[in-house]
């Protein structure tokens, strides 16, 4: 609470994935529920470049891999939202 959405990316991305990162564009805003609790989660994505570090799984990270779009197990995921995630980033960049 009361941390800038850039702060959080940049924070997150050193936290899970300890890579330093330079926010690009902003792809769009998801809500949806997370958790058997049903905690309603608000979902700010944005592109973005690595500008120091490797990723590699943090310890509370079970797996960290990249995938080109059309290969995202969204099944597999945490949100429902996902697929429309994948398909404003693929309508952004075609």
């Amino acid at each position: 609470e009361g941390e800038h959405p850039l702060d959080c990316l940049r924070r997150e991305l050193k936290e899970e994935a300890g890579v330093e990162i330079e926010p690009l564009s902003f792809v769009g805003v998801w809500t949806d529920v997370y958790g058997d609790r049903g905690l309603a989660t608000l979902n700010l994505y944005w592109t973005a470049r690595i500008v120091n570090g490797e990723p590699a799984a943090a310890d509370d990270v079970d797996e960290f891999r990249w995938f080109a779009p059309e290969e995202v197990p969204h099944k597999d995921l945490a949100f429902d939202h996902l697929p429309d995630v994948v398909s404003a980033l693929r309508d952004q960049h075609a």
